[in-house]
């Protein structure tokens, strides 16, 4: 049973070596997966932009 949708898994692939999250969908879905441990986030204090990447379980399960 696939955890993430077609477009959630295309958003996540961004994130598996880290990246700065840039759009507001981007935002909603790391949100989601913070709270569930698939994701860890971080901040670019040059960009001050928030960064986000994916944790071991959120790499697993991005690969299912």
């Amino acid at each position: 049973m696939a955890i993430f949708t077609e477009r959630e898994r295309n958003i996540l692939k961004k994130f598996k070596n880290g990246a700065l999250v840039e759009t507001p969908e981007e935002q909603e879905i790391i949100d989601q997966c913070t709270i569930i441990g698939y994701a860890s986030t971080g901040y670019d204090w040059d960009k001050m932009m928030e960064t986000a990447k994916l944790t071991e379980q959120g790499l697993i399960h991005l690969n299912r």
